[in-house]
């Protein structure tokens, strides 16, 4: 198994949560809000462990999946989510009576069994006894915490990464881990694998629609909504905003020096009503024309502050990129993105060695597909000493391509 870095998300949040502690923290003073951790878990047995720090009782801890709202409709009894409420001692989404309540100093453990679909929780080390044996129904779940009031509380989260105070349950591992089920492609005596990331957001937080760098501009704006408001990494209650009664609008972008972008994100504001977007294009400018790179069509609606990540296909350098809004997501008054983001991506071969540890740091994960037409941006060689490979297997499938063309290879 190798360890991964998980945290709780800042980009998957209610508001009024300051994290800290390498986001490991939150303070939070609203109520009907809740934030999940960064990693999912769709098969395994789990274990990471809350800490009470201060403030009010009233946080909910347990599991979600991504279609329970973080904030505006956040429902308590939502069929989304498994919770243990520390405040009453309850759980959720039932509300029926389960344990006691948790106090400063606590710390409650989850224990999170997706292979036979149960919850338990554990109050410093002495097991609640099972909440919850229907999990399986959320299909992948995510660590969640909830705040229920709008007074301050405290919470820090480990999901790993340092010793568990209590230790996991026999059979457990730590949230943190994960499985390595990963390959290497094998040619003649050399081993590869190919590697495709997401880089930063390429936009920069801006300050206004010239600072600290690049242009900005929309093709419309209502008062002080300014366009460098979708890129200012704030969401607050809109971000851009077209001119009254404008329902459609493109919002665009440009660097200093092409970049070639091969995925965007959209996150809306705290109060989106009707307005953020449902179809649009995502297009790059070339010799005086915008070419269409991504198009989205009739979009679900969008919840309070929810953050979508959107990947396309793309191979050229262009300078200035937008999205051009053809219809948002109801009547409404206005257009409005509250948060807009532009990525980078690279994708390169890398030449390893046939060792346990290239295996897991390395190799690739199953279910990958490789499009053989895709051009990679460098070819990487990494060698390292000898050593035994553990347990497992290589496979080897010598193929004459003069006789099959390999235009795809995927691996299941």
């Amino acid at each position: 198994m190798e360890s991964i870095p998980v945290t709780l998300n800042p980009d998957d949040m209610g508001s009024g949560f300051t994290l800290s502690n390498g986001n490991l923290t939150f303070v939070s003073t609203t109520d009907y809000r809740a934030i999940r951790a960064t990693h999912g878990k769709s098969y395994g047995k789990w274990y990471w462990e809350v800490r009470y720090d201060s403030g009010v009782r009233n946080v909910h801890i347990g599991i979600s999946n991504k279609q329970f709202l973080l904030s505006g409709n956040f429902v308590p009894d939502s069929t989304s989510w498994r919770t243990y409420y520390g405040n009453t001692g309850n759980k959720y989404p039932d509300n029926t009576t389960y344990s006691t309540v948790w106090d400063v100093g606590n710390i409650v453990g989850v224990a999170l069994d997706l292979d036979n679909g149960i919850l338990e929780f554990f109050k410093n080390g002495v097991s609640m006894g099972v909440s919850h044996t229907n999990i399986k129904l959320l299909g992948e779940v995510f660590p969640t915490l909830g705040s229920f009031s709008g007074n301050s509380k405290t919470v820090t989260v480990n999901f790993g990464a340092t010793p568990f105070v209590y230790g996991a349950p026999a059979g457990f591992k730590a949230y943190n881990l994960t499985y390595s089920y990963k390959f290497l492609i094998s040619s003649e005596d050399n081993y590869y694998s190919v590697i495709s990331k997401y880089k930063d957001n390429s936009v920069p937080a801006m300050t206004s629609s010239i600072l600290p760098s690049g242009i900005v501009e929309a093709s419309s704006t209502y008062s002080t909504f300014y366009p460098w408001k979708a890129f200012d990494r704030i969401v607050d209650q809109n971000g851009w905003v077209t001119a009254s009664g404008v329902l459609v609008g493109w919002l665009s972008y440009e660097f200093a020096s092409p970049k070639t972008l091969t995925g965007y994100s959209l996150k809306t504001g705290t109060t989106p009503v009707n307005r953020p977007p449902k179809t649009w294009t995502f297009e790059g400018w070339n010799d005086g024309q915008w070419i269409i790179l991504d198009t989205r069509v009739n979009e679900p609606n969008f919840a309070s502050e929810e953050f979508r990540f959107y990947k396309f296909k793309n191979n050229l350098a262009y300078k200035k990129y937008r999205i051009n809004v053809t219809a948002n997501q109801g009547a409404g008054d206005f257009l409005a993105i509250g948060d807009f983001g532009m990525y980078e991506s690279e994708r390169y071969i890398s030449c390893v060695q046939n060792t346990e540890n290239d295996f897991v740091r390395r190799g690739m994960n199953k279910g990958m597909t490789i499009n053989l037409d895709d051009e990679f941006t460098e070819r990487r060689l990494w060698n390292r000493d000898h050593s035994q490979l553990g347990v497992g297997k290589v496979f080897k499938q010598k193929i004459d391509t003069s006789k099959t063309p390999i235009k795809q290879v995927s691996f299941t």
